[in-house]
């Protein structure tokens, strides 16, 4: 039956909608004597027979002409060569309309055929039948159960589909769980890195306190050495312009030897304090620059060691 009119000629067989087809006159005779037989009550049976005089050629010819919305009901139904003659037969007066209205108006311009609505009401100019829904028919049923079947198919195929989508979802969450697995390992190594930047940073930082310290100790010893210079240089300049001022000055009489052997023996000691003072502050200079060079030197280590673990926590 073509889709969509299974209740139309179900309603228009009538109870040979729930028939069992035979292929011929003798079959339905024997299938009756045994539904006596054994008193299984009774069965419409759609009987295979060979064309009757006046039901071979071509049906067009004993057709009268359908509205453009009408079909004949012979036409929507596929069976074998054989069940042909009886489906003819059941159905030759049959047509197949939309609604009603459209039944009642074939029917009274053709009174010798019935109209069939798709709700299964039947029209005829001497008998109708219709109404409410009823319960479904054996074609409707086989109709049901075919798409039940086809959605089955399609129910399988999909879940073939999901099965195929799943093991790939499935390669997926695993692929993912193991990048997951690196990227916390390369986390660890990153953290790890990260404490050791630490450590060596809190180092670097130690030794910058003490270097600076140390070079606060020594500018401080700096200071003191070139005040001490200062004022070693002033007494210097003292002596040298009393010497001048000695030697300007005209004596009336020559100093005793003893008194110009002590005067000769100041200036060199002077000029020695003098060189000690000069050395001291030196020395002194030449710390503060080691060390000021040390400090500058672990600065920049600690600037190096702070972009790495600025680096390490960025990755991580």
């Amino acid at each position: 039956v073509a889709p969509g009119h299974e209740a139309a000629l179900a309603a228009a067989l009538g109870g040979l909608a729930d028939a069992v087809a035979v292929s011929g006159v003798d079959e339905a005779v024997e299938a009756m004597r045994l539904l006596k037989i054994s008193d299984a009550g009774r069965a419409g049976l759609l009987v295979g027979s060979p064309a009757g005089p006046g039901m071979t050629g071509s049906a067009d010819a004993l057709r009268p002409k359908l509205p453009d919305d009408a079909r004949w009901a012979p036409d929507l139904v596929e069976c074998g060569a054989e069940l042909r003659p009886a489906v003819h037969r059941a159905l030759r007066d049959v047509a197949l309309v939309d609604d009603l209205a459209a039944a009642a108006e074939l029917v009274a311009s053709n009174p010798e055929l019935r109209a069939v609505t798709p709700d299964g009401d039947v029209v005829g100019a001497y008998a109708a039948a219709g109404g409410s829904a009823k319960a479904p028919s054996y074609i409707e049923v086989q109709a049901a159960v075919e798409e039940a079947r086809a959605n089955r198919l399609t129910a399988e195929r999909a879940g073939l589909e999901l099965r195929d989508q799943l093991v790939e979802a499935r390669a997926e969450v695993a692929a993912a769980k193991e990048t997951v697995q690196h990227a916390a390992a390369e986390k660890r190594e990153a953290e790890s890195h990260r404490n050791a930047a630490s450590r060596r940073l809190a180092e670097l930082g130690a030794a910058a306190r003490s270097a600076k310290a140390e070079t606060d100790r020594l500018g401080d010893s700096r200071s003191r050495a070139e005040a001490a210079r200062q004022r070693d240089l002033t007494a210097l300049a003292e002596l040298e312009e009393r010497l001048r001022l000695a030697e300007e000055t005209p004596v009336d009489a020559e100093p005793s030897t003893e008194e110009r052997d002590q005067l000769a023996a100041m200036v060199p000691q002077a000029r020695q304090n003098e060189m000690e003072v000069r050395l001291a502050v030196r020395t002194a200079e030449e710390r503060v620059s080691s060390i000021a060079g040390r400090a500058d030197s672990l600065a920049r280590q600690a600037t190096a060691e702070r972009a790495a673990r600025e680096r390490a926590a960025a990755r991580s």
